[in-house]
């Protein structure tokens, strides 16, 4: 449960399935007026059977009572999108919406789909973005924080003092004589 006094918002990377469960699941909060818009600063999506390549399997979501209406669109809640999909994995494809941006991994190892499918959490292009992605937003809630700036700045402060201490007490060990 989001923290009302905090008006930053949170992340959500989902694979696979993962993110028509997460997808609905916004969906329904929204439509419970439980997420307000902007509240989800990153969605990120692995190997998404949302992606517009594979429409066909929307048969299947509804089938799983997971009901995803019509096309696909950016719930308001979302501030950032990012979906991650390939070529070669056969569950995922381009989610083609206002708001997502899709970005193809080209490098997916192995000439199977399902070994594909699986190696996202892998791939340094996907781990380098999702890692870009939760930087920028810790940059961007610094930025409008000067409270938070502060905490962090003597947090920084505190590791220094620690690895300085550390430091120290490695010196003295190696003095001491057995």
């Amino acid at each position: 449960k989001k923290d009302p006094n905090n008006p930053r918002g949170f992340a959500i990377v989902t694979h696979s399935w993962g993110s028509v469960i997460a997808y609905q699941a916004i969906q329904e909060l929204e439509s419970e007026g439980k997420l307000k818009p902007g509240s989800i600063d990153q969605f990120t999506t692995l190997g998404s059977p949302l992606g517009s390549a594979t429409k066909r399997n929307l048969g299947t979501i509804q089938a799983q009572n997971l009901h995803v209406e019509g096309s696909i669109r950016s719930p308001l809640s979302i501030r950032h999108w990012t979906n991650y999909w390939a070529k070669g994995d056969v569950v995922s494809g381009v989610i083609d919406t206002a708001g997502v941006k899709n970005i193809e991994v080209d490098d997916l190892p192995g000439p199977h789909p399902i070994k594909q499918h699986s190696e996202y959490f892998n791939n340094p292009k996907v781990l380098n973005g999702i890692l870009g992605d939760a930087l920028e937003n810790v940059e961007s809630a610094l930025a409008a924080d000067a409270g938070l700036k502060k905490l962090m700045a003597k947090i920084g402060k505190e590791i220094e003092k620690t690895k300085q201490k550390d430091t120290a007490n490695s010196k003295s060990d190696k003095n001491i004589v057995p």
